[in-house]
């Protein structure tokens, strides 16, 4: 039965008490449960301004960040349909509708926005090291509000990735976010700064 698989009436006791320890309102507590001074090691700079990890993409227009990514047809990566239905059909399940010509006005241009390639130009720079060093961070937190396209944005890294691998592959350039100083490091499933 279905309802076999729900919580139990003891599973549900112990996360009430885990919620109403952190979240209830103590007027007996001495403070918060946890010191957010406490947490951080360094100093967030521009938490203020609103551009962590984004010191150099603010800067950047649209047209230059997808060429600094290597996006450059329809600054769009190289395995992405130019085209998208508006309700999710896609050229694999209906290959007739998108070769129709004229084209029909289900269909629209598929676009990245800025925040999204800027997303991947900020990855790809901040991820990538010119020699091994264990104590590099090869990861990280894409944090955007609600509904602005985190898995947007994370499989177009994925597809920058698989871009770049397939240059390096044919010995051509790499997109020049990968540029000096990083030009002699090799694209690998395993390391991100692993030099040739």
């Amino acid at each position: 039965m279905a309802m076999d698989a729900l919580a139990t009436e003891e599973e549900l006791a112990v996360l009430s008490s885990i919620y109403e320890e952190y979240f209830s309102d103590n007027s007996d507590a001495e403070g918060a449960l946890i010191n957010p001074e406490l947490l951080l090691s360094f100093e967030l700079g521009d938490v203020n301004t609103g551009d962590l990890g984004m010191e150099q993409e603010k800067l950047l227009t649209p047209d230059v960040l997808t060429a600094r990514i290597g996006f450059m047809r329809q600054q769009l990566p190289y395995q992405f349909n130019p085209l998208r239905h508006v309700s999710g059909l896609t050229a694999w399940d209906h290959p007739e509708l998108f070769a129709a010509n004229p084209q029909p006005d289900c269909l629209v241009k598929n676009q990245l926005y800025w925040h999204q390639a800027a997303g991947v130009h900020s990855i790809a720079r901040n991820v990538f090291s010119t020699t091994p060093n264990p104590n590099h961070c090869t990861g990280t937190l894409i944090s955007d509000e609600v509904g602005l396209g985190k898995t947007a944005l994370a499989s177009s890294f994925m597809a920058f990735l698989n871009q770049c691998i397939l240059l390096q592959g044919r010995k051509q350039s790499l997109p020049p976010v990968l540029g000096e100083p990083f030009n002699s490091c090799v694209i690998s499933s395993s390391h991100s700064h692993v030099p040739s």
